[in-house]
């Protein structure tokens, strides 16, 4: 036999409203980071963003399944439940539940501009920043609504044995995990291009450089600079086309 020692349909009502409301300010966080992601590409564009975009459009779908398990299915099922509860104690719960909806991702457009490149290092920095706040945010939302839900497993247990509470903490894991997982994304792509330019950029300096010892009259070594400026630069080149994905 159920032992209950204490039940506050009240909290529990007040605590699911709490979550949901956290969870919108999870999800509404999420949406920026994903519309400042997509405005990026007026700083960044080519191969390499469109390869970034696609990783991040992958967690779409799983991110919207979430918005609508975390932000209104299982607050709303808690409340209800408890209200159902309640009359079934024939009282009434006073708190209020705060209704929330769910919104929809859509996936980030790539530019389809893979022989060209735009890397403005200042503007995608401080958009780097932006994005990594937004996902902050979002972690501190979902983390203060898993917080929440801990705090109602007791009671809610002692009611019910489904498994809303277990499904709500597991659910903002997930999208804990995944903030992280995009944020770290984020920056090995932008890494990953910033030291590809200058790779590139050491290159065309070094070639330059040879060319320069050509023309001063070194005639001794002519044959073997030339050799290394025509490997440099085919090196050079191919990086380009890695980088772009031009073929």
């Amino acid at each position: 036999m159920a032992n209950i020692d204490d039940i506050n349909y009240d909290e529990l009502v007040n605590g699911a409203s709490k979550i949901a409301s956290l969870a919108n300010d999870m999800q509404n966080s999420i949406k920026q980071a994903f519309q400042k992601m997509d405005t990026m590409r007026d700083v960044w564009f080519g191969q390499s963003y469109d390869n970034f975009v696609t990783a991040v459009n992958l967690q779409v779908v799983p991110l919207n399944k979430l918005f609508e398990v975390l932000v209104s299915d299982i607050p709303h099922e808690i409340a209800a439940k408890a209200k159902s509860y309640a009359a079934s104690q024939q009282t009434t719960v006073g708190a209020s539940f705060g209704e929330q909806t769910a919104i929809v991702l859509t996936e980030i457009s790539k530019t389809n501009k893979g022989a060209e490149l735009r890397f403005k290092t200042d503007q995608v920095t401080s958009a780097q920043q932006e994005i990594k706040s937004c996902f902050d945010k979002a972690t501190e939302s979902a983390e203060s609504a898993k917080q929440i839900a801990g705090d109602l497993a007791p009671v809610w247990q002692s009611i019910s044995g489904d498994t809303n509470i277990v499904e709500l903490q597991l659910g903002f894991s997930r999208v804990i995990a995944g903030n992280r997982g995009l944020t770290s994304l984020l920056d090995g792509a932008i890494t990953q291009q910033s030291n590809t330019i200058e790779t590139i950029e050491g290159i065309a300096n070094t070639v330059e450089a040879a060319k320069n010892a050509v023309s001063d009259g070194i005639d001794s070594a002519g044959d073997a600079i030339n050799s290394f400026i025509d490997k440099a630069g085919e090196m050079a080149n191919q990086t380009w086309k890695n980088l772009t994905g031009q073929n």
